[in-house]
């Protein structure tokens, strides 16, 4: 069902996306655009200071670290803190 509804509409999503190009250069938009790096920045200092912060940790219980795997390459949108 849902790809029968793109094949039928795909053509007036791409003009309506040209449209709408406009808008990103609205002030609205700037905002979203300022609040998304921030919140990539404040997610980028948190997963180094939790790494830092478990690395201390292991030093100091004298535990080895398991690794944690995180791929930069990849979006992980659907978790806040590595972006």
């Amino acid at each position: 069902m849902t790809q029968k509804f793109w094949e039928e509409y795909r053509g007036k999503f791409d003009l309506s996306a040209q449209d709408f190009e406009a808008y990103g250069q609205r002030q609205s938009f700037q905002g979203l655009a300022e609040a998304r790096a921030a919140h990539k920045d404040f997610s980028d200092k948190l997963l180094h200071d939790l790494v830092s912060h478990r690395q201390l940790l292991c030093r100091t219980y004298d535990i080895p670290a398991a690794p944690i795997p995180v791929n930069r390459s990849v979006s992980h949108r659907a978790d806040a803190f590595i972006v």
